[in-house]
């Protein structure tokens, strides 16, 4: 976050649009919280302000059989190859149509992962991800928020999208049908343009 801020100083003093996508929308948060001044324009994707919304995919039974069908990671695995193994064994649930998997695991097999993140995970010692209240946050912003989700989203329910969208009267809500977590994957047309719609609105 601060490493952002400073990317900022160096390149000018003026606000930019920030997208934040997934755990990166939580994080897009907490520089909305420290540097609101920074922001012009802010898109929350696929993500959540809300750590309790496990329970928003309990009795989903797509979700469920999904999971239940997942493998597991093998044992002896060291950090980057559990990052890696966890990534393609969650694959069926990070999409909503299945028919688009060996394409999906054809993008994944060109990412450049790191398993650093793992340990201090597991220790419970990193940063937070998120502000403490991150629906005052936005509504202290003063600044436009999109809100973009995916309407089969198995990552973070739409609900928690809707939710969000009520605490922050002010922000926009767009949700992709026939969508997942990844929904810039899925419904890439979609998913750009309400992203350039919203940052070209006056």
């Amino acid at each position: 976050m601060e490493d952002l801020a400073r990317l900022l100083a160096t390149l000018g003093d003026g606000a930019v649009d920030v997208l934040g996508f997934s755990t990166g929308g939580q994080v897009a948060q907490l520089f909305a919280e420290a540097h609101p001044e920074r922001i012009r324009r802010l898109v929350l994707a696929s993500t959540t302000a809300y750590p309790d919304i496990a329970g928003y995919l309990e009795g989903w039974t797509e979700y469920e059989q999904r999971v239940e069908a997942q493998p597991g990671v093998a044992p002896g695995m060291d950090d980057l190859e559990t990052t890696i193994a966890w990534a393609f064994n969650t694959a069926s649930t990070s999409i909503w149509n299945l028919d688009l998997l060996d394409s999906y695991n054809e993008l994944l097999r060109g990412v450049r992962f790191s398993g650093d993140w793992l340990a201090p995970y597991l220790a419970g010692s990193l940063h937070p991800w998120r502000p403490g209240d991150p629906e005052a946050v936005l509504r202290d912003l003063g600044r436009p928020v999109l809100i973009l989700h995916g309407a089969q989203d198995m990552g973070f329910h739409v609900r928690a999208a809707h939710r969000l969208h009520a605490a922050v009267p002010d922000s926009a809500l767009h949700v992709i049908e026939q969508a997942g977590h990844m929904a810039q994957f899925e419904q890439p047309a979609e998913w750009a343009r309400a992203v350039l719609d919203f940052l070209s609105a006056p």
